[in-house]
């Protein structure tokens, strides 16, 4: 299940890359880029990013067990 979890996430930081022209960037700087425009959504949304991390972690917890 994480392995599918993984691929997608790939996926979508491959899409993300090329609409940023970033496709010769590391993985670390795309994730960072990406994370980075996550918070600006969320701050457009009024979406609390720092509570939207603790969920995103107890999930994150709750699946690697599985």
């Amino acid at each position: 299940m994480n392995a599918e979890r993984t691929e997608t996430a790939y996926r979508t930081l491959l899409v993300y890359a090329q609409y940023k022209d970033q496709r010769d960037e590391d993985m670390e700087t795309n994730i960072t880029d990406l994370v980075t425009d996550l918070r600006h959504l969320a701050d457009e949304y009024g979406i609390d990013f720092y509570d939207m991390l603790d969920r995103t972690y107890m999930h994150y917890s709750a699946e690697r067990v599985r």
